[in-house]
């Protein structure tokens, strides 16, 4: 049998999917509808749809509408970082402003490669979820100043101090329960785990020299 301190160590490895999940903010928690039955993508509406996505996001200001995005997403979790450790410390607020800080640069690289794919998916998206019809009249209305005002600041919108308070209340909210989850799960990990060591040395050798 392992000893116990191993036992609780593997249990909190198994919660780390969870705890991941937990930081998110809430809305990305929240459950997505089932994507609509598979039909043939018509070519003529990919390329309406690639036009609207191109007010939506155009092409020389993706990058940086997403790392807008993902610095508000980001603010709202850095607010609740002492809920997640459980205690007010300014040394380690300071710890973790400086990670956030600096997250977004990190992650260009990553934004850039993926962007094509992004939009690839946003194209498919639009055309999966909206009619012939539907999709020539937002691009109609995309055309328009209104629409294409509209369009092109709808990312930004994420970015308004009232959205942003609602958005960090419900990262607090998402991670008061997903912590209540995981301190549940935990205990009925270890205690599975105690009872059954041979699976707790196989997560321990697969996990082994990371």
């Amino acid at each position: 049998m392992l000893p116990a301190r191993q036992t609780v160590a593997l249990a909190a490895l198994a919660l780390a999917p969870l705890a991941s999940a937990v930081a998110l903010p809430a809305a990305a928690q929240a459950q997505t509808a089932p994507p609509p039955a598979a039909r043939p993508l018509d070519p003529a509406d990919l390329q309406v749809a690639s036009q609207i996505i191109a007010v939506i996001l155009p092409p020389e200001q993706r990058v940086a509408i997403v790392e807008r995005v993902t610095k508000t997403m980001m603010g709202a979790m850095q607010g609740n970082m002492a809920g997640i450790m459980g205690v007010d410390d300014p040394g380690l607020q300071q710890i973790f402003a400086r990670m956030f800080e600096t997250m977004p640069a990190a992650m260009r690289p990553a934004m850039e490669r993926r962007m094509p794919e992004l939009v690839d998916a946003m194209t498919r998206a639009y055309v999966r979820h909206f009619s012939h019809e539907d999709l020539r009249a937002i691009l109609a209305f995309a055309q328009t100043p209104a629409g294409s005002h509209y369009l092109s600041r709808s990312a930004d919108l994420m970015q308004d101090p009232d959205v942003v308070t609602v958005m960090t209340a419900m990262n607090r909210d998402g991670m008061e329960v997903g912590m209540g989850m995981a301190k549940n799960l935990k205990a009925e990990l270890t205690t599975y785990l105690t009872q059954h060591p041979e699976v707790a040395k196989k997560i321990a050798a697969a996990h082994a020299g990371q």
